[in-house]
């Protein structure tokens, strides 16, 4: 859960007599290295400030075109559809077959917004539970200047 911004790999614990430590485990130039205690309030401190402004968390618009395999799919439904009689069982089924490829393909991604400005707002206890940060956050991502940003479930990056 815990990567590095700049090079997207994991940190890694280092437990030293002083206490443990945080690093990058790459050689990407990343000189983040934090205490657990400071990385902990750092990312209380970011899923607070959603909390008092849920309003932050944005859908990101992901269009792409359509998969292949739709596009393969109106092409077959259309060459059935113009036959002098064409087969309505296999017009169905590819029919079919083309709903659930395009279902498949949707974005969820304003509903998983929905979900998470919802869930910060329902949380109005000053205390922050491991269950809200399950719930909500992807990965914590460490810059090599030691900030912390929030990766949420539906892709944004929050600082």
């Amino acid at each position: 859960f815990l990567h590095c911004r700049e090079c997207g790999s994991r940190f890694r614990r280092q437990s030293r007599p002083y206490g443990e430590r945080w690093i990058c485990t790459t050689k990407c130039g990343s000189r983040a290295c934090l205490k657990t205690d400071i990385l902990v309030q750092r990312t209380i401190d970011a899923l607070k400030t959603l909390a008092a402004e849920p309003e932050r968390i944005r859908a990101e618009q992901h269009l792409q075109p359509p998969p292949l395999s739709v596009t393969r799919l109106q092409n077959e439904w259309q060459r059935e559809m113009s036959k002098v009689h064409p087969d309505r069982t296999r017009a169905q089924n590819i029919l079919f077959q083309l709903a659930g490829e395009n279902y498949a393909a949707l974005d969820d991604t304003p509903q998983q917004t929905l979900a998470l400005r919802q869930a910060f707002a329902a949380h109005t206890s000053g205390k922050l539970d491991a269950g809200l940060f399950e719930k909500t956050v992807e990965k914590v991502l460490v810059r090599s200047d030691g900030t912390v940003a929030l990766k949420l479930k539906n892709g944004q990056i929050l600082q």
